[in-house]
């Protein structure tokens, strides 16, 4: 990104941040459409993939580093030093097949259950098999991609009104046929916490989320719930022109309940206090939920089925079998400078701690730092402080047997109770946990981007 381009980004911010403060005090290469390949769910094409043989290179690993103990003021990351026995490496597994973007683009990593790993830019989408690279598909300016845990490529083009998806060589597209109707959903930005995102239920249903509504798909036609059915507050006029709306899904039981948490998104941040809801199968319910009317950034499930939501200033956790709504308050204390908070990921580990990455925001923006907190029997502390939150990336993961990860300033931690402890110096872009319990990440810069995963070697 050039100097007079981010002169000109500070200054759309500023404007835009001169209206949020008044509005909201808290209390490459030409893409092949698939259209062209396939019109209908009916008529298929096998597309002749473009394969890249790249010998795998295997590298010593990063120096690694020493625990920390949790602290409750800035935090500086540790110095690299000999890690405790029993973490793991990272490893370089392969190289990219073509250069990364810049380190302001974001780059999404999925590892769904076929065993294959997915690498999305804003320029291109590649799979690699364990041997082989595959380019799937040249990315255009607006389109969204994502893979399901099945391995299915989904992909939304920037006008909307198809979506296709990749399966096995082939293609297809559906259209208004299928009962599809035309939508966008909101592009990547710093201020939404986390990247579009597809989820595919136990029996097999998929969910997605738009600006304007969630859809489900049984295999054959779209059901599509809209932002009033769902129960959601009319947006107001006033913010119409916003960034976009944000609706991140979470799934209970395997999709028994499926849980829809909105947020309306400017440059400086969020602008809109809609809350949550959830789906029964029948009835969409949560308009009088204690959370209230609040910006739900990140809604998720632990491994209980307890769901958390991540909104203004607080940690809700629901528990579905007691019916019972938990809160935890950001202490008045942490907010000593800033205006309000947002959450920008969070997951509770094997032990029940809650470590959560929260976005502070000042009187015009929310560009200002994020900042990491451990929530252990209901008090809060924080861990590490950042000002220059955007690259590398920042973080949290839980793998299969509920080890919580890190990834913040270009070093991976593993989250042990009162430690935390840096595993490896490694400047990631973007990552992902399998089901088997392996980190995978996307770090380096242009030529030098690979491919990297670390095996954890026990409990």
């Amino acid at each position: 990104m050039t100097q007079q381009k981010k002169l000109s980004y500070c200054i759309v911010l500023i404007v835009l941040s001169v209206v949020a403060c008044g509005q909201f005090q808290p209390s490459g290469k030409t893409p092949v459409p698939p259209s062209a390949l396939t019109l209908t769910p009916e008529s298929n094409q096998t597309l002749t993939p473009i394969q890249t043989l790249i010998q795998t290179t295997l590298i010593s690993p990063p120096t690694l580093t020493a625990t920390q103990t949790l602290v409750t003021t800035h935090t500086p990351i540790p110095p690299v030093t000999d890690p405790p026995p029993g973490t793991g490496l990272f490893r370089r597994v392969i190289s990219l097949t073509e250069p990364l973007p810049n380190l302001y683009d974001e780059v999404q990593i999925r590892v769904p259950d076929d065993g294959s790993v997915w690498v999305i830019t804003g320029q291109s989408i590649a799979r690699w098999d364990g041997q082989d690279w595959e380019n799937i598909y040249a990315m255009g300016e607006g389109m969204l991609a994502d893979v399901d845990d099945s391995g299915r490529l989904w992909l939304l083009q920037n006008h909307g009104d198809k979506i296709s998806v990749w399966q096995k060589e082939r293609w297809t597209t559906y259209g208004t046929d299928s009962g599809w109707t035309s939508a966008n959903a909101a592009k990547s930005g710093w201020w939404i916490p986390k990247p579009w995102k597809v989820s595919l239920a136990a029996d097999g249903t998929l969910w997605l989320p738009t600006e304007t509504d969630v859809r489900s798909f049984d295999g054959q036609r779209w059901t599509i719930y809209t932002r009033e059915e769902m129960g959601f507050p009319a947006q107001d006029p006033e913010f119409e022109d916003m960034a976009g709306i944000v609706h991140q899904i979470a799934l209970v039981d395997g999709g028994t309940q499926v849980w829809v948490g909105e947020c309306g998104y400017s440059g400086p941040g969020p602008i809109s206090r809609p809350g949550v809801r959830w789906f029964d199968g029948v009835t969409w319910n949560g308009a009088d939920a204690p959370i209230g009317q609040t910006c739900v950034s990140v809604i998720d499930v632990d491994r209980a089925g307890n769901v958390w939501i991540g909104a203004q200033d607080v940690i809700w956790r629901y528990e579905p079998t007691l019916l019972k709504w938990t809160p935890y308050y950001l202490p008045e204390s942490f907010l000593v400078g800033y205006n309000f908070t947002y959450t920008r990921d969070l997951i509770i580990d094997r032990s029940g701690d809650i470590w959560v990455y929260l976005h502070y925001c000042g009187g015009a923006s929310c560009d200002i730092n994020t900042k990491l907190h451990r929530i252990q029997d209901g008090d809060w502390s924080q861990v590490f402080e950042n000002d220059e939150w955007y690259i590398p990336l920042q973080q949290l993961a839980l793998d299969g047997s509920g080890q919580g990860w890190l990834f913040w300033d270009g070093n991976v931690f593993q989250l042990n109770g009162s430690e935390v402890i840096s595993v490896a110096a490694l400047p990631a872009l973007g990552m992902d946990i399998s089901s088997d319990g392996n980190v995978w990440a996307v770090a380096g810069r242009e030529n030098d981007a690979a491919l990297w995963v670390l095996e954890p070697l026990g409990e």
